[in-house]
């Protein structure tokens, strides 16, 4: 234990500090770079703040820009808000009906059309409908993409939860802490809630015609910009708020979703998480053992310090790295509950093929193949 207790310090200081360093760079926004932006943004039902979302998407202050919220139906519950804000933005919202999806996700399907619809753009930007972006959102997130060297960026989801509740904080704690892997320089992957590419190399390796059958866009894409060996500029500054709650089942599948789209269409990352999961883990397992058999004998100093050390390093990191506030900071003492619920998530995704989102089941069989159950 004394080994792990070391590399585990190492390790946490390290993020500590690379941490505050990434996360304090201040993005250029260049006043001459001014693209024609297509933003989308599919809607699916009501999300706890849906029109004051779609007001923060709406007044940016980037002003060559086209918006389009998509809907599946008539039906849905997000319609008539968007349709009554499309009176007030006229010269630049368009609500479009897209139809049920039977290829691919809806959210996949939503954004297709409206691609389809709009001709003329230099870059497409994709937004979550259930954050709420800051004024300067699409200013900073494109920025990056005046180099020639830069294909796409991408932004990283903040959530914070409005009823203070357990497991909200324990989604929003994790989530930060996980920011390690879109600040790796050599990571090419992209969140699907908020990224900008531009057209050329969208068109270039296939967008619309990749997502056609696809369940999980960022993941597809992620995987045609590899292939085609396009860079990715992560924006520290694009943070996506949004307030959202959770239950310990919301909680559960969130992290189930999330574990089983990485096993289907990214094994290496898949196994990896679960390495990293479990290995946090460790000292929690050899405590239990030690305490359930009395044949087991382990270093009770060096197990308790390396648990205290991630608890206390974690907080260190959402209080001076994150700036959070010290309600959500406090939650960090409970890492190891979360940890577990989290390792229970990554378990039920190794036996299991189907993925439930937005109230549409989707199935992947052993061919590899897309089917979307209902």
């Amino acid at each position: 234990m004394l080994l792990y207790f070391i590399i585990l310090t190492c390790f946490i200081s390290w993020y500590f500090v690379y941490l505050f360093f990434k996360l304090r760079k201040k993005q250029y926004v260049d006043p001459n770079f001014n693209p024609r932006v297509l933003l989308i943004t599919p809607f699916k039902g009501l999300e706890q703040n849906t029109r004051a979302n779609a007001l923060s998407i709406l007044n940016q202050d980037f002003k060559n820009i086209q918006i389009y919220f998509v809907v599946d139906s008539k039906k849905d519950e997000a319609y008539p808000i968007l349709k009554d804000l499309e009176k007030d933005y006229s010269e630049k919202l368009n609500v479009i009906v897209s139809g049920i999806s039977k290829s691919c996700s809806q959210k996949v399907h939503n954004i297709i059309r409206a691609i389809q619809k709009c001709k003329e753009y230099d870059i497409l930007v994709v937004l979550d409908s259930d954050g709420s972006p800051s004024s300067d959102f699409v200013s900073k997130l494109i920025s990056p993409l005046r180099s020639e060297k830069i294909s796409i960026t991408t932004g990283y989801p903040k959530y914070f939860p409005p009823n203070k509740t357990f497991f909200g904080f324990g989604r929003a704690i994790l989530v930060s802490l996980g920011i390690v892997h879109a600040l790796n320089p050599f990571n090419r992957g992209i969140w699907g809630g908020a990224f900008a590419i531009k057209r050329e190399d969208f068109e270039k390796i296939g967008g619309v015609k990749i997502w056609e059958r696809s369940v999980c866009e960022d993941r597809d894409l992620t995987c045609a910009i590899s292939r085609a060996n396009l860079n990715v500029s992560f924006v520290p500054e694009a943070f996506l708020h949004s307030p959202e709650d959770a239950s310990f089942s919301s909680f559960l599948e969130y992290w189930r979703r999330r574990y089983l789209i990485l096993k289907l269409w990214d094994k290496p990352l898949w196994i990896s998480s679960g390495i990293i999961y479990f290995a946090f883990l460790v000292p929690y397992i050899v405590l239990l053992l030690d305490l359930l058999d009395p044949m087991y004998e382990a270093n009770l100093f060096w197990t308790i310090a390396s648990i205290l050390i991630t608890v206390i390093g974690s907080v260190l990191i959402l209080k001076f790295d994150f700036k959070e506030d010290n309600q959500l900071v406090l939650r960090a003492f409970f890492l190891p509950i979360y940890f577990f619920i989290m390792l229970l998530a990554f378990c039920q995704g190794i036996f299991q093929n189907e993925l439930q989102w937005r109230g549409v089941t989707y199935k992947v069989n052993k061919a590899g193949k897309l089917i979307i159950l209902r």
